[in-house]
């Protein structure tokens, strides 16, 4: 019994004096410094963008939402709306569920450069025919694109994006086997 007191004092010294040594290692920092590394963690992770080109062209909107939880990685949303169902463009509506693969220098912020897209698409539209009849149709696709993106300071972004994909279900002859995915967008991160 004396041994087992002997040890569990021997323990407790040992416990203060590791504690009383670790605590004398800490060094404090000024609060500027705390400040600073705080801003460099937070990390803005949401995306809010909109295609220029397809409203000029067709008088489509193309609005995209995308998220970056990794640096390398992003998942999003485009949704687009014909608003003039009398032009060239087939699709009256289509959704678009993505993900990206970013190949970005480490320096850079997350979701930033070149990038490898993967997405489905679910397309409702109208294809004219021969007879000046337009026939509507339905359609689901995936498919792959390429695109940079350039982030710049304030929050604003840059962003073409060119692919390219397959049908693997239509409701009729009148959709396309395959869709084009192309645009450049501009938008805002936050």
């Amino acid at each position: 019994m004396k041994n087992l007191i002997y040890f569990l004092m021997i323990i407790c010294l040992h416990f203060s004096a590791f504690a009383q040594i670790s605590k004398k290692n800490v060094v404090k920092k000024p609060k500027d410094s705390i400040t600073t590394e705080s801003k460099r963690i937070k990390v803005d992770k949401h995306e809010l963008k909109i295609g220029v080109l397809k409203p000029i062209i067709y008088q489509t909107i193309e609005v995209t939402y995308e998220y970056i939880p990794f640096s390398k990685l992003g998942f999003g949303t485009s949704v687009l709306f014909n608003t003039d169902k009398t032009n060239r463009f087939t699709e009256d509506f289509s959704i678009t569920p993505f993900a990206r693969f970013y190949f970005q220098d480490p320096n850079l912020q997350n979701g930033n450069g070149l990038f490898l897209e993967g997405f489905g698409k679910y397309i409702s539209g109208r294809n004219r025919e021969l007879n000046d009849i337009d026939v509507e149709y339905n359609s689901t696709a995936v498919g792959l694109s390429v695109g940079y993106k350039w982030l710049f300071k304030s929050g604003l972004i840059i962003e073409p994006v060119l692919g390219f994909s397959q049908s693997i279900t239509r409701s009729n002859t009148a959709a396309a086997v395959g869709n084009l995915r192309s645009d450049i967008s501009i938008g805002y991160r936050f």
